[in-house]
């Protein structure tokens, strides 16, 4: 999706990295390389032009140094840390077009937390800081490499419409497909709208004001972290009726399956995010086709998964379904719905498919029953 920079005449997006140690902004920058146009600045030297240009401003959290050595007399001019000074800059941008996301980096993410639960994820977090994303500088708690997501999110910025067409339906849902990489002529292009549109995206009055900004939080609060029109490969490994990891290792290693689900394979903005995601529609079309129309018949979708890899393992259970552990993360360990409750995460989209927790974990484990779907509970 990248494109030629509407900032400036390089073909590469800009990343601003603010740090109050400027050797450690410095390093960012060789994280990224030649990928993009880096600019590495200590909070006092960041300047308006540096704003202007910056597809996406990477914050550190902590900023010790700086703000020890500031000796202003007033409580309004001490930023607290990084989230109160990524919205002073934001607040300097918001007013203006091309729009600039705004990420922090830091190693305590849950420190930004506040009040929410153990490890709440870095969308949850992000959506109630009033930033795009957090990352972390753990490695391990990153589903990718950080400077991949950091240039991801830039390139979904510069890839925004120079005017958001709120007032022309017609284009805003050109825009929106060409953002998303809907192929309108494909069979299922027309099922997949109704879900996109069903999932409410932000693509009259709010994205104009932000310049298509709302549309980029979008994805990145409520649609990647969610299956909805868009499935990771666990949800994908449900409806196959396969085992997760059996798909993921199947999808890396056999070229015949990669290939039949490619053309499903959701490749618009912030495509490799957070991992391989595939078009619901797409698949569910696969499906009915190459199953002859019983695609929810459990002998026909066996016959049709065997053929098209000898490596995948069908799971064990009648009707599999993802749930939830203790972190609201999904198991790798589908179970039949017959053992699973219903559960309502208050970050949970309410066009989301249906969150499961097992029964048996929920029974033991009271901050999942706290989220138990009423109907669900026993009659007192």
């Amino acid at each position: 999706m990248a494109k030629q920079s509407r900032r400036t005449s390089s073909p590469k997006p800009c990343l601003l990295f603010v740090d109050d140690n400027l050797e450690e902004a410095e390093a960012k920058r060789g994280l990224i390389g030649s990928r993009a146009t880096t600019i590495a600045r200590t909070p006092d030297d960041v300047t308006r032009n540096d704003l202007k240009c910056a597809d996406v401003v990477l914050v550190d959290f902590v900023l010790t140094d700086w703000l020890e050595s500031d000796r202003a007399d007033s409580l309004a001019k001490q930023p607290k840390d990084g989230l109160a000074l990524a919205a002073v800059l934001r607040s300097h941008c918001e007013a203006t077009w091309p729009p600039t996301a705004f990420a922090l980096h830091s190693a305590r993410v849950q420190e930004l937390a506040g009040g929410l639960p153990p490890r709440s994820r870095a969308h949850v977090i992000a959506r109630t800081n009033n930033l795009e994303w957090v990352f972390s500088k753990r490695n391990n708690e990153n589903v990718r490499p950080v400077a991949d997501q950091v240039l991801a999110l830039a390139e979904a910025v510069g890839a925004l419409p120079t005017k958001w067409p709120s007032q022309d339906l017609g284009r805003m849902r050109r825009s929106v497909e060409r953002l998303l990489r809907l192929n309108a002529k494909s069979d299922w292009a027309q099922r997949a709208w109704r879900t996109v549109e069903s999932c409410h995206p932000p693509i009259h009055t709010l994205a104009a004001a932000t310049h298509g900004l709302a549309f980029v939080r979008w994805l990145l609060h409520q649609i990647l972290p969610f299956p909805s029109f868009l499935w990771d490969s666990t949800y994908l490994a449900a409806r196959l009726r396969v085992t997760p990891k059996s798909l993921r290792s199947a999808l890396s290693t056999n070229h015949r399956l990669a290939r039949v689900l490619a053309p499903y394979r959701y490749r618009g903005i912030l495509s490799d995010f957070l991992g391989s995601r595939w078009w619901r529609a797409g698949v569910e079309e696969l499906l009915w086709r190459r199953t002859g129309s019983q695609s929810f018949t459990s002998d026909a979708l066996t016959k049709f998964i065997s053929d098209l890899s000898p490596t995948l393992q069908p799971t064990t259970v009648g009707e599999p379904v993802v749930v939830l552990g203790e972190d609201l993360q999904p198991s790798d360990e589908l179970i039949d719905i017959s053992d699973a409750v219903e559960l309502q995460p208050d970050e949970w989209p309410a066009f989301a498919d249906t969150a499961w927790g097992e029964k048996a974990v929920v029974d033991q484990n009271k901050s999942l029953q706290s989220i138990v779907v009423r109907r669900e509970l026993p009659e007192s």
